[in-house]
């Protein structure tokens, strides 16, 4: 008990010293209240309740896929992300406690630490629909325990894929592909295999199929857990002169220094397809769902240049991650160059992804929309991450879970998304008429962007002054 308290204490102190001090402790109450508004707004723009259910289900367990791939971050790289911290997970080799208890009081950790602070308000949001319908408050209950399995399945997930890819390629290839094959051919649908199919169908029966294999998999993760050793110190060639020359229009240097920086990273810029496909993937699941989106008067292409437009942000936190503002002072450049620079960089490499991924869209779901959404997507983003240099500077990260920053960030976007979305629901409707104020609205708003990321840089350079 005393190590899990320890734990939970110290997820509490990294997140509140990371993420905006005390303010770190308002951050359930902003959830819930982004919740409550979004499945609000959802439920008024046509979708049902079971469609909010599982999207919000499907959320939590996307979240811990990503709370759980601390698994495939060595010591170092956990330093470099989160700076000097002697996480407990990696202190086998100096507590007298087995690594496998550790592993297992890291999980229940997360389950405990995570269901209270991010599950339970996002589901209790569930409760705005009353203002529709009636909506029981046992089925918010129910809400709750099968989205802290589903978010438990994801950290199991990614835990037991990063022990396994620790372990070597053949020990991955060796439980994937049985596993795949398991699944292919098992006459249980794999929805019916996680805490889903108890949310459908409660029952002693759907809660032992849909916890039970989770359980496996994280008693198995706790197993076979080695947390990577981290790299060997290297040595590598000055690339400088070569980038900032292939380059040319980089001045300053900060865009040559900026590449550097992100390609010799850990994941390099397979990281920032990475970030992408995640939330990819939980559009595609949601599209899988919500029949209308697929079927009705919605236009794909422009509901995922909306998508888009929001995991593109993930780009600003990579190519920021080593920059304070502080560390300029001290180099013959301007606060707004380095903004400029950063702000060139970010659409010059979130762009191109983004387009792919439309492209793909396009293949999956019909071209309706995807050339307007791929031509506002630029300017959508740049609303986007103008509004988040405005509020964090150089280090995003800092907003997500600052309760007041984040709230601003919150209503400020969904100002401008919430309409662009319902027009990309109406599409079919007037498809000429849709098209054209989406483009010339999101025209309007990236002149906004660029308007409130010089503002940030004026901001941040009288705040390091």
């Amino acid at each position: 008990m005393s190590l899990l308290r320890e734990m939970i204490k110290e997820e509490w102190r990294m997140h509140s010293e990371l993420f905006g001090g005390r303010n770190f402790a308002l951050f359930p109450l902003v959830v819930l209240a982004a919740s409550a508004f979004l499945v609000a707004s959802s439920f008024y723009t046509g979708f049902t309740v079971g469609q909010i259910e599982y999207g919000i289900l499907a959320l939590l367990f996307f979240l811990g896929l990503n709370v759980g791939s601390i698994g495939f971050i060595s010591r170092d790289r956990a330093e470099n992300l989160i700076g000097e911290n002697n996480l407990l997970i990696y202190s086998s080799r100096t507590l007298p406690i087995q690594q496998r208890k550790i592993v297992s009081v890291f999980i229940l950790k997360d389950l405990l630490y995570y269901s209270a602070l991010f599950v339970a308000p996002l589901t209790l949001g569930l409760l705005s629909v009353n203002y529709f319908t009636s909506y029981a408050v046992s089925k918010v209950l129910m809400a709750w325990v099968a989205g802290s399995g589903m978010f438990m399945l994801g950290v199991s997930m990614s835990l037991a894929f990063a022990s396994l890819y620790n372990l070597g390629v053949n020990y991955l290839l060796g439980f994937s592909i049985p596993l795949a094959g398991a699944i292919y051919y098992s006459s249980m649908g794999l929805m019916e295999l996680t805490p889903l199919g108890f949310f459908s169908n409660p029952g002693i029966s759907s809660f032992i199929t849909g916890f039970l294999p989770f359980s496996l998999l994280a008693l198995y993760s706790v197993a076979i857990f080695r947390p990577s050793s981290g790299r060997k110190s290297r040595t590598s060639e000055d690339k400088f002169h070569e980038v900032h020359d292939l380059l040319g229009y980089d001045k300053t240097g900060i865009v040559s220094k900026s590449v550097i920086q992100l390609l010799r990273s850990s994941g390099g810029v397979i990281k920032i397809f990475f970030s992408f496909g995640l939330i990819y993937a939980f559009y595609v699941f949601m599209m899988s769902q919500i029949p209308f989106l697929t079927a009705g008067t919605a236009a794909p292409g422009l509901v995922v240049a909306l998508i888009l437009s929001i995991a593109s942000l993930s780009t600003y936190n990579w190519i920021t991650l080593n920059d304070r503002p502080s560390t300029y002072t001290k180099f013959p450049v301007e606060m707004h160059e380095v903004f400029d620079a950063k702000l060139s960089l970010y659409l010059t490499v979130s762009v191109p992804v983004a387009w792919a991924f439309i492209a793909a869209n396009t293949y999956i779901y019909g071209a309706d929309g995807a050339i307007v959404g791929a031509l506002s997507l630029p300017s959508i983003s740049v609303y986007l991450v103008g509004v988040t240099a405005y509020l964090s500077g150089l280090e995003p990260n800092e907003m997500l879970f600052d309760a007041w920053k984040f709230t601003i960030f919150m209503f400020s976007a969904g100002a401008v998304l919430v309409p662009m979305f319902v027009a990309g629901l109406l599409y079919h409707l007037a498809p000429a008429v849709v098209s054209i104020g989406f483009l010339s609205f999101s025209l309007i708003i990236g002149l906004a962007g660029f308007h409130i990321f010089h503002e940030a840089a004026r901001k941040w350079e009288r705040e390091n002054r």
